[in-house]
């Protein structure tokens, strides 16, 4: 969150003016369960697509399945 509020708060100059930059990010830990890191990638990736439909400038968290 605080890098998301870095880059929110610091405007990009562009052609006389300023232009506000947000991130989204998706989170997701790797697990015992992940015999490939693709799998905690696409966790991550399902988050990242959250958080933009919630309003872009946001953080989701993928919940993990527990490991098996």
């Amino acid at each position: 969150d605080n890098l998301r509020r870095a880059i929110a708060e610091r405007p990009v100059l562009w052609n006389d003016g300023q232009i506000i930059v947000t991130a989204s990010f998706g989170v997701s830990a790797v697990n015992i369960a992940d015999h490939d890191p693709r799998s905690a990638i696409a966790r991550a990736d399902s988050a990242l697509y959250r958080a933009k439909q919630v309003g872009r400038n946001a953080i989701q968290v993928e919940e993990q399945n527990p490991a098996a």
